[in-house]
């Protein structure tokens, strides 16, 4: 089964919230969304531990290929700069 085949599924864990907290500020250094971070995490130690081939490749973006504004906060417009008719 090829990457592209291979779904994604959605899980809930409860986890300490120091280390949820600690995560996103991992991830937002690795300038990554924290869900991408830990299961980069987890992919790196499957590998390690024997669980996944060495040669394997996480999974992609499922969106797909580069989005415009993309994470980026939209600009607030200020009195000033609006144009009375």
């Amino acid at each position: 089964m090829c990457n592209a085949d291979m779904p994604r599924s959605t899980r809930a864990f409860r986890i300490d919230e120091r280390l949820l907290e600690a995560l996103d500020r991992l991830a937002q250094k690795g300038n990554i969304s924290a869900n991408k971070y830990i299961e980069n995490l987890l992919m790196s130690h499957a590998k390690q531990v024997g669980e996944i081939p060495m040669d394997a490749e996480p999974l992609g973006d499922p969106r797909g290929g580069r989005r415009s504004n993309s994470g980026r906060k939209k600009a607030v417009k200020k009195e000033s700069d609006e144009v009375e008719n």
